[in-house]
C-alpha cells in the first residue's frame, strides 16, 4: 500500500491554520498556505478526516 495525497483549496481565511487527522491514521499535521491550499494525506485503502487543530 502507500500514501495518497490530494490538494484542496479551503480558503484564505484558513491560511496558517493547522489540520490533523481526527481518526488518527495520519500523524503529521497539515498547514494551510497563504493562498488557502494544502496537500492532505490518506493511507491507501483507508480514510482520513481532517479537522482544524484546537489548542
Amino acid at each position: 500500500m502507500g500514501t495518497k495525497t490530494t490538494a484542496w483549496e479551503i480558503g484564505k481565511h484558513f491560511a496558517g491554520k493547522t489540520f490533523v487527522d481526527a481518526l488518527g491514521y495520519r500523524q503529521q499535521e497539515v498547514v494551510i498556505d497563504e493562498n488557502g491550499w494544502a496537500e492532505f494525506y490518506c493511507n491507501a485503502g483507508s480514510v482520513s478526516v481532517w479537522v482544524l487543530k484546537v489548542g
